[in-house]
């Protein structure tokens, strides 16, 4: 498996830059989406999507002919902004479901509890998850850290049959303004929400060998983690949303359907990352195969804490520490990393560009603790040693 930071895939066809801001989703009232991406300021930059409809003027995009209240859409954006929707009140309060996936808007005025909307289909149910964000609605395994849907937005559904699902009228002028999403945190590097995912429970019988505190995370073949979670309590269910590649960025920063999923298990006290052997409840999505809109179970979870499985996912790596005469570094990384050593008054003490590894000579330093910093392009990390 690569190291995390090693050089990513690229796409091929695709030509402009890669847009800076996640996707968000809306619905609710008739009206137009702006723009696509990377596009001056005039233009700001924005494309509307809902499955083969997609809105995009300043790069010839226009198959989205008419805006659907009853429908979501997805929107990405090439920098953060609010996006202001005008339209007749919708006469008809009501969204469909097919069996299967949709895309629904929330028709509402204000934000409703996700359990209380699908009260009256919770039999027919699967999955309702956010878009680009963390938030999973799954019944039958007893997850929920959705809670709320929020008005105007738009959310996957994933039904066993069609229904309906009715709303409260007073639907109008709708707008929609970013809001502070609830991102996963990793060991690893910062996740970077896409708008299509597969979804993982973990029910809390597979974690009982694990320890709270420590994390879970998916990796793509490139050795990019895409998807985290932390074991917060081993009496509760977890859920881990594994985010699939940006179709409208240049390279691939996500799962493409038909990877393979790894699952890492990383270790807080050692900071030591270890490959997950996993096992599958066949009854849902296929077995350790990224899908997009997948869904999958984990029935067991076992890992070798004897080193032998562990896996460099850490962008560097110091020993010995305690630390005498010298320190020998190791980067995870196929490019060069920036380390710093900081003694306790935060002075730097050794400043170096490593590719691969190298050796620090600390045997003229001042006992004591000193911090070491790697960098490389956005990725920061900091590991304490103790030179003796």
């Amino acid at each position: 498996m690569a190291g995390a930071g090693g050089k990513r895939r690229r796409k091929g066809g695709r030509g402009g830059g890669q847009a800076e801001d996640g996707r968000r989703c809306l619905g609710r009232a008739r009206g137009r989406g702006e723009g696509e991406k990377r596009q001056p300021e005039a233009e700001k930059g924005r494309t509307s999507k809902k499955r083969e409809g997609e809105y995009g003027p300043a790069v010839g995009i226009g198959t989205l002919e008419s805006w659907d209240a009853n429908s979501g859409y997805m929107v990405k954006g090439s920098q953060s902004g609010s996006l202001f929707l005008i339209g007749t009140p919708v006469a008809n309060g009501t969204v469909q479901l097919k069996e299967g996936w949709n895309l629904i808007p929330v028709l509402a005025n204000s934000d409703i509890d996700v359990v209380e909307l699908f009260q009256s289909i919770a039999d027919k149910i699967v999955l309702v998850k956010d878009i680009a964000n963390e938030g999973v609605y799954w019944p039958d395994e007893g997850i929920n850290t959705l809670g709320t849907v929020q008005a105007g937005k738009s959310y996957f559904v994933k039904s066993k049959a069609a229904a309906s699902i009715a709303f409260a009228e007073g639907r109008g002028k709708v707008e929609y303004c970013s809001h502070k999403d609830s991102h996963a945190v990793s060991p690893w590097s910062a996740v970077d929400p896409k708008p299509n995912s597969h979804v993982l429970a973990f029910p809390h019988g597979v974690l009982q060998k694990l320890e709270v505190g420590n994390y879970i995370g998916a990796f793509t073949p490139d050795g990019l983690c895409v998807g985290a979670f932390q074991i917060e309590d081993l009496a509760a269910n977890h859920v881990l949303v594994a985010y699939a590649d940006d179709e409208l960025t240049d390279e691939i920063d996500g799962f493409v359907s038909g990877d393979s999923l790894q699952l890492v298990y990383f270790r807080n006290d050692i900071e030591e990352a270890y490959s997950l052997v996993v096992e599958y409840d066949n009854g849902f999505d296929a077995e350790g195969i990224f899908l997009k809109e997948g869904i999958s179970k984990i029935t067991s979870l076992s890992y070798d804490n004897s080193g032998i499985n562990t896996v460099p996912l850490t962008l560097f790596n110091v020993y010995p520490n305690p630390a005498k005469d010298y320190l020998n570094i190791q980067v995870n990384s196929l490019r060069p990393v920036q380390i710093e050593v900081f003694n306790q008054v935060g002075q730097v003490v050794h400043s170096a560009n490593i590719r691969n590894s190298g050796v620090v000579h600390t045997g003229q330093w001042a006992k004591g603790l000193y911090i070491v910093r790697a960098t490389e392009n956005c990725r920061v990390e900091s590991k304490k040693i103790v030179v003796n």
